[in-house]
This record gives C-alpha cells, structure tokens and sequence, in this order.
C-alpha cells in the first residue's frame, strides 16, 4: 500500500501543479502525465534508494536525500517530457521539469513522516515517527491525493 500511497499523492500533487497554469495541455494529457510521472519517479526512488543493513531494509541517500531526490524526480520529467514532445503534446519543458521535483520531494516528504526519515546530509531527519505500514496516515494521503485530483 506504501507504493500506492506515494503514487496516488504524487499524482495528485503533481495534476493540481500542471492543471494550475491556464492554457496548458489539457485536462487529459496533464492527468495522464501526473500519473505516469508519479508512478515512474517513485518506483525509481523506491527500487534504487533501498540497501540491506543487517537483514533490514534501509533508506539510502542516493535516492532519498533532499539533494538527489529532485536530480530522479527531474530526470524522470524530461523523458517524459521529451516522449510527450516527440508525440506532438505538452507544453514548455521547464514546467515539466518543475513537476518532476515536486513529486519527488512529495515522496520524501511521505518518507519524513515515519521511523525512517529521509536524508538531509549525511544524517536522517523526521517530521514525524509514524510506522510505515500506518494505515491511518496512509489512507489520510491517499485521500489527500484524491482530492488533489479533484480540486
């Protein structure tokens, strides 16, 4: 549920951003982008930013730091962006590419909100301390994800 959780928020977030700005591409064309993106740039944090430390499962900075996260997020953004613009859709890249950066730190602020907190330097910080299986939390940002979309 974690994934979801992070890909519906991110979607939502990144759908409001794009919808925000008058005469873009379309309702259409910025919902599916917001999902494509969302899903893309958090499987990427998520697959490639964890390592095993004694038998657990462990944030690693090179996804989950406030410096890298973005360097994916945008990463992320411009190929699709580029895809998009090879097709004949989307608008100007720089905004895309904003998107891209904004859905990555919605990751990490996701992350920040649990045990296991996310990179500032070399050391962890947490909002909060919840558990990462929290249904509560996750099923409050799923919603907020939801409304995202709708608002």
């Amino acid at each position: 549920m974690k994934l979801l959780t992070h890909v519906v928020f991110s979607a939502g977030l990144g759908y409001a951003l794009l919808a925000s700005i008058p005469g873009g591409p379309g309702v259409l064309t910025d919902a599916v982008f917001a999902v494509i993106l969302s899903y893309a740039v958090n499987y990427l944090i998520d697959i490639l930013g964890h390592r095993r430390k004694d038998g657990w499962s462990v944030r690693s900075p090179l996804t989950h730091s406030i410096f890298t996260a973005p360097v994916w997020g945008v990463a992320a953004s411009y190929v699709l962006w580029a895809v998009g613009a090879a097709l004949g859709l989307g608008g100007g890249v720089g905004l895309y590419l904003v998107v891209g950066a904004a859905v990555a730190y919605s990751h990490l602020f996701l992350d920040s909100m649990t045990e296991g907190g996310v990179y500032l330097t070399t050391g962890r910080i947490a909002l909060a301390h919840f558990r990462n299986g929290n249904l509560l939390l996750n099923v409050a940002f799923l919603l907020g994800g939801l409304a995202l979309f709708l608002f």
